[in-house]
């Protein structure tokens, strides 16, 4: 089932008008995708057991996979933040709708109507996990101040050229990275920063 986090996404859709397919998120039965030819993020709904109050979207049939404009998704997940929401298409319509109830406990109908076009085959892009031999888990929290600080750091710097380097050393034997996750960047004053990010244990859970 769907919820907020799954539309939550729509700020990594693409902005340019020229990649018009791709200023929205896809949206599939079970699943969200989104990517701006760069990046890419999918987002997988929650169990039917964990949803708690689950919505009767409505009496239409089952949804099918559309391409939802971002700012339509955008105002799902602020609205559904916390709530519930259902999606089913429209009879003889190829818009979709969207009944959310509220944390608050309202409830609201949205109608959608999709962008057309084909979205891009996401998962020819996506790598099979077992080529991923060395993995570090990192805190989200700290990753996320890195890079503000980081974006900080090089603002005054061409957009063209604002890249870093990130760098890692994994153990020999073990491909367990123990050690620090290093980022290192260069600003258009000739300044260089370097970050230390300290990776969390890994466990047996996945990542």
């Amino acid at each position: 089932m769907l919820n907020h986090n799954n539309f939550a996404i729509a700020k990594l859709a693409s902005k340019e008008n020229s990649r018009f397919t791709l200023n929205g998120i896809l949206v599939e039965p079970n699943q969200t995708v989104v990517t701006d030819g760069h990046l890419l993020a999918v987002v997988t709904g929650t169990p039917e057991a964990d949803t708690g109050s689950p919505v009767d979207a409505t009496e239409g049939p089952a949804i099918t996979s559309f391409i939802c404009p971002s700012a339509e998704a955008l105002g799902v997940a602020v609205a559904s933040k916390g709530g519930y929401l259902g999606l089913a298409d429209i009879p003889e319509s190829k818009n979709k709708e969207c009944k959310i109830n509220t944390k608050s406990g309202s409830s609201m109908v949205l109608n959608i109507q999709p962008l057309e076009g084909n979205y891009p085959d996401y998962q020819r892009v996506i790598p099979s996990m077992d080529k991923y031999t060395v993995r570090v888990k990192l805190d989200a929290v700290l990753v996320a101040a890195m890079i503000a600080q980081l974006n900080e750091f090089m603002k005054n710097k061409n957009e063209s050229k604002n890249t870093f380097i990130l760098s890692l050393a994994p153990d020999a034997v073990t491909n367990v990275i123990s050690g620090p996750v290093i980022l290192e960047a260069e600003n258009a004053l000739g300044q260089t920063f370097k970050g230390l990010i300290m990776p969390m244990r890994m466990d047996d859970k996945k990542v």
